[in-house]
């Protein structure tokens, strides 16, 4: 195969150091996600702390996201250790590698900017973000690997949890043109991302549930509770976020307890959803379960 996936754990700033400087033929580049940066590491990056830097959406005026758009650095060897505890803190950071020019990899990464999905229409694809490329590269069929790394010869992403997923080409075939996703991959990436939309209506409920967690840790913990709202059958998104808030709220089996548990099987009451179900109960319930909490909380 010309292109292929790889995984590689428990990061830590000198190994990624130590995997980045491994080709000394290669430039390295760092694409920079400026939604999860600082103001201040957002104006050093644009005063060229680390050389040029490209803003690869600053050709879109006159819109809302042109400012927000990711950067582009080339780094020189020096900077690598600098920037690869920086990838490993701020989680904004992924790297590229290849013999391409600064010119030919940013006119690429616009060219795939934008991607195709099967109901005829192009998304924005948000390569930068790394929650994206992370839960991407391992279901990417080589064909779109290939559309994906275009000049480059690899791509590594680091995640939450430390893990370093690569894209690369194995050979000197390289391939262009435009990026599209098959249903298969629309499907799974949405499920894959999933977590980060639960986790993020945890925190609009309650900052303090998932604060005591590393964003690993917290990932990890979302992840499980979503395997557990669907081993109860429940299938609705909003359901599943829903159990997630409620998991961190409650005591341990706490949806084996009224009314949590008939509220489970909506369908028989002929409610839409987990959660439809649960705006019948009355308040006197939520009070008795408020009381409880209080009391287990003054032990």
């Amino acid at each position: 195969m010309a292109w292929r996936y790889e995984c590689i754990q428990n990061q830590t700033a000198d190994t990624l150091a130590a995997w980045l400087s491994q080709d000394e033929g290669a430039h390295h580049y760092a694409l920079i996600d400026v939604q999860r940066s600082s103001a201040e590491q957002i104006k050093a990056v644009d005063k060229h702390q680390w050389g040029t830097a490209i803003n690869l959406y600053g050709d879109i005026e006159g819109t809302a996201i042109s400012a927000m758009g990711p950067r582009l650095v080339q780094l020189y060897r020096e900077e690598i250790p600098h920037i690869a505890q920086l990838a490993l803190t701020s989680r904004s950071v992924s790297f590229l590698l290849g013999k391409c020019n600064f010119a030919t990899l940013s006119a690429h990464l616009q060219a795939i900017r934008e991607v195709g999905i099967p109901n005829q229409t192009a998304v924005l694809f948000r390569y930068q973000d790394i929650h994206v490329t992370a839960a991407l590269f391992p279901i990417l069929p080589s064909a779109e690997m290939a559309c994906c790394l275009g000049p480059l010869a690899a791509w590594a992403v680091p995640d939450a949890c430390n893990k370093l997923h690569i894209i690369s080409a194995t050979g000197q075939q390289r391939s262009c043109g435009a990026l599209r996703f098959d249903q298969k991959t629309v499907a799974i990436l949405e499920d894959r991302l999933f977590v980060h939309a639960a986790m993020a209506q945890v925190n609009d409920v309650d900052s303090l549930l998932l604060a005591s967690y590393s964003e690993c840790e917290a990932q990890t913990l979302i992840s499980e509770r979503i395997e557990k709202a669907r081993s109860f059958g429940l299938e609705q998104r909003e359901d599943l976020a829903l159990y997630c808030v409620l998991s961190l709220q409650f005591p341990p089996c706490f949806e084996k307890e009224a009314p949590f548990a008939e509220a489970i099987r909506y369908r028989e009451k002929n409610k839409p959803s987990f959660g439809a179900a649960l705006d019948d109960v009355s308040a006197e319930i939520w009070n008795r379960w408020d009381e409880r909490l209080k009391d287990k909380e003054g032990q």
